[in-house]
């Protein structure tokens, strides 16, 4: 069976709606405001593969997370995780644990506090048979003392405890939601490199580490 592209054609005969960078048609908004409200139905789920592994996302995250395959290929591995632990900070429905596996993580610890996210996350494990632990919380500071290689951080704006944070953050990733926070991060760890994700999204970063 095809999956759907997460990108539409340029003719574009309807009104378009933009979410997430992602494209979505009038009759694909309900499916996306029930995902967002944590209620999902049959219809929104998708079962696909991605690294090798046969997982389970909403529909808007597959949309999501296939455009942004090549992103993550070239800025979510600063180093190699073969064999090491990954901390995955807004870890979603497993998506990212996927990408870690697929590159031979031994380990993943997964932090996400929505409780749909949370529920495929567990599921995702579960039929691939990851090593992996679930903690359902929002992002904070004491789960950077949890045994780790690299830290993957999206937590939409919640990076900005880093700010207080009063070590060293090593190997990461962090996804910065503004410009301000941003300025202060780099100004405070001093990252590797800066990369500008999305090109509509200007105030987006991913700030990483590679040592």
């Amino acid at each position: 069976m095809k999956l759907p592209s997460p990108r539409l054609s340029k003719k574009k005969h309807f009104p378009i709606f933009v979410l997430f960078g992602c494209e979505y048609y009038p009759w694909q908004m309900m499916s996306l405001f029930r995902a967002m409200r944590g209620k999902v139905a049959d219809s929104d789920l998708i079962q696909t593969s991605l690294f090798g592994y046969n997982i389970t996302l909403v529909r808007h995250r597959y949309n999501m997370t296939i455009g942004e395959i090549p992103l993550w290929d070239e800025t979510y591995a600063p180093i190699s995780v073969k064999n090491k632990i990954v901390l995955d900070i807004g870890a979603g429905m497993g998506e990212s644990a996927a990408f870690y596996f697929g590159k031979g993580a031994k380990k993943v610890v997964a932090v996400e506090p929505n409780p749909q996210d949370y529920t495929l996350l567990k599921e995702n494990a579960s039929k691939n048979s990851w090593n992996l632990d679930p903690i359902q919380d929002v992002f904070k500071l004491e789960q950077l003392s949890i045994p780790h290689d690299l830290a993957k951080i999206d937590c939409e704006g919640g990076e900005v405890i880093l700010l207080s944070y009063k070590n060293s953050l090593g190997p990461c990733v962090i996804e910065s939601h503004s410009a301000e926070i941003t300025r202060d991060l780099v100004a405070k760890f001093h990252f590797d490199s800066i990369v500008n994700p999305r090109g509509k999204e200007l105030d987006v970063r991913l700030l990483i580490n590679s040592k």
